[in-house]
């Protein structure tokens, strides 16, 4: 029996109902152009309420090869890109498609494999970038913040090459099956995130309405914890610092920062020290990355205390005065003793030891608030 849902209209006296009835597309392309057009009704705030995932839509019938170079041989519903640029996945069926049942996981999984192994973060930013308003959307997904466009599409080609994907199965009604092994993928798989999403549909005298549930985040709670960690904040970043001496020295530089000018944007392991110029106002330069824990390389094999900039993703003119500054911010660390030179693809950076320090806290902050300082006045 369809379920019904009801709009509560006035005060309890003169208060009315509209009652909306259950619906069931009648196309799956119907559920799909709503998908395509708005992302959100994957509803991302019941997967991760902490950090919910948003998203971009790079195509739709995104095709799938199975060999370097070659033609596709499958076509995915969906193909969409979150904040953290994770690649998912979206496969899409009315309620009473057999393939629901019997094919689909099969199939997803075959996508899966050949997608992380033939996709390619410049194919998926050149297929992007065919929408019209693809600068704004990007824009408004990353919201200002770590990454910056260039730093994103960089992110996607890591979490490709890691086989880091989420999975979506959707429709407008989940049966118990497919449910069933949802979780069960997802508590098995270590890299993958595997949801189902049901999205019904009320209709009434006044419109209709869209209900979102996610089934198998009880399953994904615990195992993708461990996988996808909250955002940091200064309390828990500073909380996340076992040693006093270092803990204080962290604060300093983070105070230094924001005296400075500079902006923080707090990750999942790091916080970053970000600033916007004038010469170069598309894109936030991050010149700085503070890990509270350490011995433990993060993004891009940053740790503990680490300072320089993205110097192999930005095409800045070399003979600029930005460039030319932030060359010199970085070589400042060449002829240290207490640092050591970042092995990093596209990074000119170098970093601090946690235990080391406490002792150069103050050459450091005073380093940082230089560049600050004469990045502004260029």
């Amino acid at each position: 029996m369809p379920e019904r849902i009801y709009n509560l209209i006035g005060d309890r006296e003169s208060a009315t109902l509209n009652e909306f009835l259950e619906e069931p597309f009648s196309e799956e392309d119907a559920l799909q152009e709503l998908i395509a057009r708005s992302p959100e009704l994957l509803a991302g705030e019941q997967m991760n309420p902490e950090d919910p995932p948003r998203w971009i839509l790079i195509s739709r019938e995104a095709g799938i090869t199975d060999q370097v170079d070659g033609t596709a041989r499958w076509s995915l519903d969906h193909a969409l890109i979150d904040q953290h640029g994770v690649p998912t996945l979206v496969e899409t069926k009315r309620g009473d498609s057999r393939e629901l049942r019997r094919t689909i996981v099969g199939q997803m999984l075959d996508y899966a494999a050949h997608a992380s192994k033939y996709w390619s973060a410049d194919e998926l930013r050149k297929q992007f970038e065919q929408h019209e308003d693809a600068e704004f959307r990007l824009a408004d997904l990353l919201a200002e913040e770590e990454p910056g466009q260039e730093e994103f599409w960089n992110l996607v080609d890591t979490n490709l090459n890691a086989k880091n994907l989420r999975l979506l199965f959707v429709a407008d009604r989940i049966p118990d099956e497919l449910a069933t092994v949802v979780e069960f993928l997802n508590e098995q798989m270590q890299r993958i995130e595997v949801l189902a999403v049901e999205i019904k549909q009320f209709r009434g005298d006044s419109g209709r309405i869209l209900v979102p549930r996610v089934i198998g985040r009880l399953a994904s709670t615990s195992a993708q914890s461990s996988r996808r960690a909250t955002t940091l904040n200064r309390a828990s970043f500073l909380a996340g610092i076992d040693d006093a001496d270092v803990r204080s020295g962290a604060e300093t530089l983070l105070d230094t920062a924001e005296a400075h000018g500079a902006r923080l944007r707090w990750g999942t392991s790091a916080v970053s020290i970000r600033v916007r110029h004038q010469l170069w106002p598309q894109e936030w330069l991050t010149i700085g990355w503070l890990c509270p824990t350490p011995g433990q390389p993060g993004w891009n094999n940053i740790q503990d205390l680490t300072f320089g900039w993205t110097s192999g993703w930005y095409d800045i003119d070399p003979d600029s005065p930005l460039k030319q500054r932030l060359d010199r911010w970085a070589r400042a660390f060449a002829e240290d003793t207490f640092s050591t030179r970042l092995e990093a693809n596209g990074l000119d950076a170098w970093w601090v030891a946690h235990e080391d320090a406490p002792a150069h806290i103050q050459t450091l902050s005073q380093r940082l608030a230089s560049v600050l300082d004469d990045l502004a006045q260029l």
